[in-house]
């Protein structure tokens, strides 16, 4: 199982990521950009909350279904009556 230590930071950098799963951080940016690991912007730097890179190991580097990224929802189609201008 994997420990967090007390001290350690809530967010990572990509290299900090790499260390910790022993990839390059190429990979690591690779992994956040098509949604395997959640990770958030702050300006342009990118940090990775140290809670899911838990959890993406834990899971064996897999993630739920649908993976991390929210699914887009069906669009609403919404009918013409049919008519223009003033309904009177």
């Amino acid at each position: 199982m994997i420990e967090m230590a007390q001290d350690s930071p809530l967010m990572l950098t990509p290299h900090e990521a790499a260390e910790i799963l022993r990839v390059s951080p190429q990979h690591v940016y690779s992994l956040a950009a098509q949604g395997l690991i959640p990770c958030v912007r702050v300006g342009r730097a990118v940090r990775i909350e140290r809670v899911a890179l838990t959890e993406f190991i834990r899971t064996g580097g897999r993630t739920y279904a649908g993976g991390w990224k929210r699914q887009a929802s069906s669009p609403t189609i919404v009918k013409s009556s049919g008519r223009r201008g003033n309904n009177k």
